[in-house]
Parts: structure tokens; sequence; C-alpha cells
């Protein structure tokens, strides 16, 4: 009785080791998500600065273009002009569509980092659930 008793306490303590090092894997695996997902932010924050900055500067190019307008006696613009203005809004344009997909991107990528440190937390409790029922109890767990 007793050496099934020590063998069930060998096997015991080798399960609580195994749940201990995927609660550890686990934690590693969440910080390092949690340090992607600070990155995606602080990236998404960039590019909305980007974005506000380029709006700014279609603002005033638009503005610019009234008052060209506006001064002209003849009501035609260059064609000089004209070409330099399409081309700014091509620009803008350009830039902001790919400034929409990748403020896309980011926050995908921030959804995934997100659904996977639930999953980490989720799996993080099912282990301490198991250690603790495993008789482990509350002085064998490390936080």
């Amino acid at each position: 009785a007793r050496s099934t008793m020590e063998e069930e306490l060998r096997a015991l303590r080798e399960n609580l080791r195994v749940a201990e090092d995927k609660v550890l894997d686990c934690q590693s695996v969440r910080d390092m998500f949690a340090k992607e997902t600070d990155m995606y932010r602080s990236e998404l924050k960039i590019t909305r600065d980007e974005r506000a900055r380029l709006e700014e500067d279609l603002q005033n190019a638009q503005e610019k273009l009234r008052d060209l307008k506006a001064g002209q006696s003849s009501g035609d613009l260059g064609s000089s002009q004209q070409g330099v203005i399409q081309a700014m809004q091509k620009d803008f344009d350009a830039r902001m569509e790919r400034y929409q997909d990748e403020v896309k991107y980011l926050r995908q990528k921030c959804d995934e980092k997100e659904k996977r440190c639930e999953h980490l937390l989720a799996e993080r409790a099912s282990l301490a659930g198991e250690l603790r029922s495993a008789g482990g109890g509350a002085a064998a767990w490390r936080a």
C-alpha cells in the first residue's frame, strides 16, 4: 500500500511539474503577445497621427485650390496647376488607402493577440484548477 501511495505521489509530483512548466510557458507567451499588442497599438497611433496630418494637408491644398479658383479672372486654371492639383489629390488618395489598409491590418492583429491572451488566461485557470484538484494546493501554485 505504501509503495502504491509513493508511486501515486511521484506521479502527482510529475503532473504538478508538467503543469507548472505549462503555466510558465503560457505566461511567457502571454507576455510576448502583450508586448506585440503594445507595439501594434503604438504603430496604429502613429498611423492615425499620420492620417490626421495628411487630412490636414489635403484640407490646406483644397483651400489653396479654392483661393486659386476665386483669384483667377478667367475662371480656368492653367493646365500645369490642374496637373499639380490632380497629382496631389491622387497622392493623398493613395496614401489614405494604404493607411486604411494598414490600420485594418493592425486592428486585426491586435484582435488576434487579445483572443490569444484570453485563451492563454483560460488555459492558465484550467491548469490552476488541475493543480488544486491534483492535491498541489495553494502552496504549490505560483501565480
